[in-house]
């Protein structure tokens, strides 16, 4: 397994080498990158990116130009030497007075419809897509959110289990253990029990990326 620690990737290249250095000293070889937008260029940095983590807000509201949106950032993945781009996507906890309400089927309709695009794309960059579950009170059955991996049908498009989140509302090894082939990174920032979780990862002979510790 790859051990990552997560940066923050603001428009800021001083700031993003400071948090590369932090998670170097903390003893991390790789990185995940957190982003609001395609980065054009990667400062030099101590660690190697092998994620780029989004804001999840736009694949949920199925906006216009989400899908250019995500090409643009699996193009910059490519130019950035970056494995997987992660894309979490939840039902918006609160909205604007002119913003109408989101509802669970058509959040589920847009998400599937934008990876089934995406997947084309993300094929051409040779990027994988690991879609965050779960998260703000959308796909909490891990059954479900298989079930939307295998409709995409792509060896380009998987999952990253949240494993805090999957705590929270029932068995975090279910999670891993349903995700199966599909499971492509996970996510145990702020999860309990890191090393049963680990083990169970071992015992599932996952080998990929697990994001374990917050760098800035």
């Amino acid at each position: 397994m790859q051990m990552l620690a997560r940066i923050h990737a603001g428009d800021d290249p001083a700031a993003m080498a400071a948090g590369a250095a932090a998670a170097r000293a903390a003893g991390f070889s790789d990185c995940e990158l957190m982003v609001a937008r395609p980065l054009q260029s990667l400062p030099r940095l101590d660690v190697r990116p092998i994620s780029l983590l989004l804001d999840p807000d736009p694949l949920v509201r199925g906006a216009d130009d989400v899908l250019v949106g995500i090409a643009a950032l699996l193009d910059s993945a490519t130019r950035c030497g970056v494995q997987c781009l992660t894309l979490p996507a939840g039902l918006p906890a609160g909205l604007a007075d002119d913003e109408p309400p989101v509802s669970y089927e058509s959040a589920f309709q847009s998400v599937f419809r934008t990876l089934d695009q995406a997947k084309h794309v993300a094929a051409a960059c040779s990027v994988r897509i690991a879609l965050a579950v779960p998260h703000a009170r959308f796909l909490l059955s891990p059954l479900e959110a298989a079930d939307l991996i295998d409709a995409v049908n792509s060896p380009h498009v998987g999952l990253c289990v949240v494993t805090a989140a999957a705590q929270r509302i029932g068995s975090a090894t279910d999670w891993l253990r349903i995700a199966g082939g599909r499971l492509f990174l996970v996510d145990m920032i702020e999860t309990a029990n890191q090393d049963s979780l680990i083990a169970a990862l071992r015992s599932l002979r996952y080998d990929g990326p697990v994001v374990v510790h917050c760098a800035g």
